[in-house]
């Protein structure tokens, strides 16, 4: 499904080689499909709260859980995460990244809606840089998938309570294809979002999650059609519920893009 949000446009493709077993996003991603719808919508934003203010105060920091390439991640829980379930939100960074730079794009919205986030780092690829290692067929066994899920283990015991209506994944620019990647082969996952970046079709699973993608209409690495071109592949591949967006801007994920992303995962 494509819908328009106020100063949106549209549009959906895929991108990588099915022959592959694994593959490696591309730091500058390429590859796309495209597709356009018209409508409009009205945004509900829905703000979960995490209890009451004498809970336990907000942390974050860095993770132990470590992988091949001794790199860990960061979190972040809200103020009051011990007073009940809350959202969490699993993010991919981009190329070159570090799960802490997740933390920093998303930790206002965090606070504000009461989510807690899990933000991995990625291994290192085999030309040396930090990117992300995507599976091109469902269930692979990938080290960074594994590595993620170990993350969010960590965090679940520290005593955290997911709200299990509100589990997505979300990747930036070179960690955008990891989130649909990992949402529609585990479980718990109930909604991911491609943000500037695409989707590997080959390599997605059984859960059918919505799935949201968008970029900036001056995006010049991850160009609207090339990001509708690879939401449309989705679709094509069977997958209900996915969303395409073009705000305003380039290559960065802007505060209006953000404030509807989170109206559209947490206003359900």
């Amino acid at each position: 499904m494509f819908r328009s949000l106020p100063l949106i446009l549209l549009a959906c493709t895929g991108e990588g080689d099915p022959a592959l077993t694994t593959t490696w996003e591309p730091a500058d991603d390429t590859g796309v499909v495209t597709t356009t719808a018209t409508g409009s919508t009205t945004t509900t934003t829905t703000t979960h709260t995490t209890g009451n203010a004498t809970g336990a105060a907000s942390v974050s920091g860095s993770l132990n859980t470590t992988n091949s390439a001794g790199r860990t991640g960061s979190y972040y829980l809200p103020q009051g995460w011990d007073q009940g379930s809350i959202p969490l939100l699993v993010a991919y960074h981009g190329s070159g990244g570090d799960g802490s730079t997740m933390i920093t794009m998303f930790g206002d919205d965090a606070r504000a809606h009461g989510f807690a986030i899990v933000a991995p780092d990625s291994r290192a690829d085999p030309h040396g840089g930090y990117n992300w290692e995507v599976g091109t067929k469902p269930d692979e066994e990938i080290e960074d998938r594994d590595h993620v899920m170990n993350c969010i283990d960590e965090v679940l015991a520290f005593g955290l309570e997911i709200d299990a209506a509100h589990v997505m994944a979300a990747g930036f620019s070179g960690g955008a294809s990891s989130a649909p990647y990992i949402a529609t082969n585990e479980e718990m996952f109930t909604a991911c979002a491609s943000l500037h970046g695409g989707v590997f079709p080959s390599g997605l699973g059984d859960n059918d999650v919505p799935c949201w993608f968008s970029t900036g209409k001056d995006d010049d690495a991850r160009t609207p059609a090339h990001v509708e071109a690879n939401a449309q592949s989705m679709t094509d591949a069977g997958y209900t519920g996915v969303e395409f967006y073009v705000f305003p801007g380039g290559h960065d994920v802007s505060e209006k893009e953000r404030d509807a992303l989170f109206a559209w995962w947490l206003g359900g």
